[in-house]
């Protein structure tokens, strides 16, 4: 997968530092090489806001070139990547991008982002560990959280050719299904490569969440613990999109938008 680089030039009052290599946020298929970091001003104030997005809800036949403009309007870009199955080289349905500023982030959560016509999902992603911070919606990893409880979980990666029965019959391995759920475009009615699954009874998702990985159809897939939306701070001040987010996507239903947290 290529990853695009924004351009970066120092002032005359800033020196060169390179910084350590940044935590990877990600470790699935198709991640690329990180750019060399910017140089840094000594005497300009630190900028610990977050500077890098999750944006899910990509379609299939989005490229990197496109992934990359259509962000490079609201800031610059250091880093792009689309992720994409190791095997078949089809996007995931899913990337990262990161600003130079933080503000650049605030500017994308304030507008409707448009990417090959179709309108994708875009939140803050934060290094695992990381405190969320308040009024905020972030990526966080509760996988293995013991005081998170829930009967929902996020599935992502799902082969787009993926039947709600094989979904379902996958995780019935684990126990009884309340209700599966494969998202889908409401235009075409494709898959969007993710869903959710609810089961009956409590401490069926420890279960799921113990294996490191699942394979659903073929196609190794990703399972986070899905967070009430009630439990979850609203974005920037604004109505929470969707009903379920957290460690995973959100969605309304069947036919919902995603956002990764």
């Amino acid at each position: 997968t290529s990853v695009h680089r924004g351009a970066m030039e120092p002032t005359r009052s800033q020196v060169t530092q390179r910084e350590p290599n940044a935590e990877q946020h990600h470790q699935g298929d198709g991640g690329g090489r990180r750019n060399e970091q910017p140089t840094v001003n000594q005497d300009a104030p630190v900028d610990n806001g977050i500077k890098k997005m999750f944006i899910g809800g990509l379609s299939r036949e989005t490229t990197d070139e496109m992934f990359f403009e259509a962000f490079s309007k609201y800031g610059e870009v250091v880093d792009s990547v689309v992720m994409r199955d190791k095997y078949t080289g089809i996007s995931r349905g899913f990337g990262f991008v990161t600003f130079k500023d933080s503000a650049a982030v605030d500017n994308v959560l304030n507008s409707q982002v448009s990417i090959d016509r179709r309108i994708v999902d875009c939140k803050k992603a934060v290094p695992r560990g990381h405190a969320p911070a308040a009024g905020t919606s972030q990526y966080e990893d509760v996988k293995k959280d013991p005081t998170f409880s829930t009967k929902k979980i996020f599935v992502g990666g799902l082969a787009y050719d993926t039947s709600k029965e094989d979904f379902q019959k996958y995780f019935e391995n684990y126990g009884d299904v309340q209700d599966a759920v494969i998202i889908k475009d409401p235009q075409n009615g494709r898959s969007r490569g993710f869903g959710f699954i609810t089961f009956e009874k409590d401490g069926v998702v420890d279960k799921v969440m113990e294996r490191n990985n699942h394979v659903v159809c073929g196609k190794e897939v990703e399972c986070k613990k899905a967070t009430p939306r009630s439990q979850m701070a609203p974005r920037g001040g604004g109505p929470p999109r969707g009903r379920y987010g957290g460690g995973g996507y959100g969605g309304r239903g069947g036919e919902g938008r995603g956002g990764y947290r």
